[in-house]
Parts: structure tokens; C-alpha cells; sequence
């Protein structure tokens, strides 16, 4: 979908790009794949392309770029994403990215109440994606394209590491576990 949708915008964005460089700079080079070509500049309905039409493009063509843009996101996070809970006493948080380009949600560990499977709002081929909800200081959901078997896991941990399943924290202190608290997902 990524491809298809950003290889037919992509031809728009060419035009665009090349009536920009005309109405702005001068001629193309001749290197320069183009519709076209009168007097230099792009032909649009048998005329030169104007800096009017080329800002209309541009503007009209923002939009399509956005949708191309998420999706090229969306199909990175899928491939080379990584979800991280990390757990801290003072400032745990739950970050979602590529490499260094990160989006971390913080919340206090202590505040927390409740981790459940639950349902993104958002659905494809009628179907919701599973999501971990975890309700503390405010509600975070993440996950959403975690396998499913990662997704029950993660909540797993996040129960007995927060939650403290079975017993009270001492003084409010958070588990000590015997195992690293920074999960990979």
C-alpha cells in the first residue's frame, strides 16, 4: 500500500517540484525527469505552467503527502520499530520509535492501578488492534503492533513488576526484581 499510494503522488510531486524550480530559478536540466515542456517551464492544458498553479499544486498536494508520509512511518514501525517500558521510581515512561526518533508517554510507577489487553479505536478490515492499556497518573495505551504473544507477555511483566501481584509494596517501594527493567517489545 505504502508503495502504490506513494509511487502515484510521486509523479504529481515530480510536476510540482519542476514547476517550482521554472517559475523560481530558470530552465530545467536536462537530467530532470519532466511532463512536458514549453518554453522551459511544464505544460499544463497546452500552456506554461504559472507560480499560481504550481502553489495550487503544491497546497493541493499536501494532504497526499501527509497519508504517503504515515504510511511510510507506519510501515517502518511495523518492520524496525521497537516498544520499551522503562521502570524507574521517579520517572518510568513507555517510548515507541525507530532507532533515536522516540515518543515517550511518562508516568509515575507507583500511581499505577490497572494493565489490561484492550482494543485500539482504530480498526482495519473491521477488526481492532490489540493495545496494552495501563491506567496510572493518566491512561497510556501502547502495543498496537506487537504480536500478540509479545503483547500478553508485556503485560505479563508490567502485572508483577507495578502491580506487585500478591503482595504490598513495602513503604511504596516498587518490586526489586532479579532481572533488568528496561523490556524490549
Amino acid at each position: 500500500m505504502t508503495l502504490f499510494w506513494n509511487g502515484i503522488v510521486s509523479v504529481f510531486v515530480v510536476v510540482a517540484l519542476a514547476g517550482l524550480y521554472t517559475n523560481l530559478i530558470g530552465p530545467l536540466p536536462q537530467w530532470m525527469p519532466s511532463p512536458k515542456m514549453d518554453q522551459g517551464k511544464p505544460e499544463v492544458n497546452g500552456e506554461p505552467m504559472g507560480l499560481g498553479e504550481t502553489l495550487f499544486l503544491c497546497l493541493f498536494l499536501t494532504p497526499f503527502v501527509t497519508v504517503g508520509s504515515g504510511l511510510i512511518i507506519a510501515t517502518l514501525l511495523s518492520w524496525i520499530g521497537k516498544v520499551e517500558v522503562v521502570i524507574q521510581e521517579m520517572g518510568s515512561y513507555v517510548s515507541t520509535g525507530i532507532g533515536p526518533l522516540v515518543w515517550k508517554r511518562r508516568f509515575h510507577a507507583l500511581d499505577v492501578k490497572s494493565i489490561k489487553i484492550g482494543q485500539s479505536s482504530i480498526s482495519s478490515n473491521d477488526q481492532s488492534q490489540k493495545l496494552i492499556t495501563l491506567t496510572a497518573d493518566r491512561l497510556i495505551q501502547f502495543g498496537t503492533m506487537l504480536p500478540e504473544d509479545r503483547l500478553v507477555w508485556m503485560k505479563v511483566v508490567l502485572q508483577e513488576l507495578l502491580l506487585y501481584a500478591g503482595e504490598k509494596r513495602i513503604n511504596g517501594m516498587l518490586p526489586k526484581g532479579s532481572f533488568a527493567t528496561k523490556f524490549p517489545g
